[in-house]
């Protein structure tokens, strides 16, 4: 609760000795079943953190351009990262089709930037906070995959679709 963050016990997370950060990083990755967990301050330092690792520099970042890291990011992956953002209109599904994702993915091009990166989002924000049914987030990132194309789940309100 917010009453106890002033006597949570703290150190020093760069060298794990931040028993607090360490616990809520476990306790997330148990829950989303992972791993491991990073705890960031904000949903836009974990989509840019995700853009910036799993992207080249000069590489094309595909996404519904309703979607949070592309309408209020303030450019992020271009500026962050060197990416360029290839936004498509997914419409009310929120999420492109398997189709349109396997239409829209570059990879081999000498004169456009490789597709380096799918991004979704589950709620989504823009499209007042619409829970994005799990067979159609698969469906995409199953695509994508085919393609060698690796997809960051923008989930800063993924409980809410659960």
């Amino acid at each position: 609760s917010a009453a106890s963050v002033p006597t949570a016990e703290v150190g020093d997370d760069v060298y794990r000795d931040d028993p607090t950060v360490n616990e809520l990083e476990r306790r997330a990755a148990e829950a989303v079943g992972t791993e491991a967990a990073l705890y960031v301050p904000s949903g836009t330092m974990a989509n840019q953190i995700a853009v910036r690792v799993h992207t080249d520099p000069g590489q094309e970042l595909l996404l519904d351009r309703e979607s949070h890291i592309y309408r209020w990011e303030l450019g992020g992956a271009a500026t962050l990262s060197g990416v360029q953002t290839r936004p498509v209109d997914a419409g009310a599904r929120c999420v492109p089709t398997a189709e349109r994702v396997r239409a829209e993915t570059v990879t081999e091009d000498l004169h456009r930037p490789g597709t380096g990166l799918l991004a979704l989002e589950n709620t989504h924000n823009y499209r007042g906070g619409l829970a994005v049914p799990v067979d159609r987030i698969d469906a995409a990132a199953a695509a994508a995959h085919e393609g060698g194309v690796p997809v960051h789940l923008d989930g800063a309100r993924v409980f809410n679709a659960a």
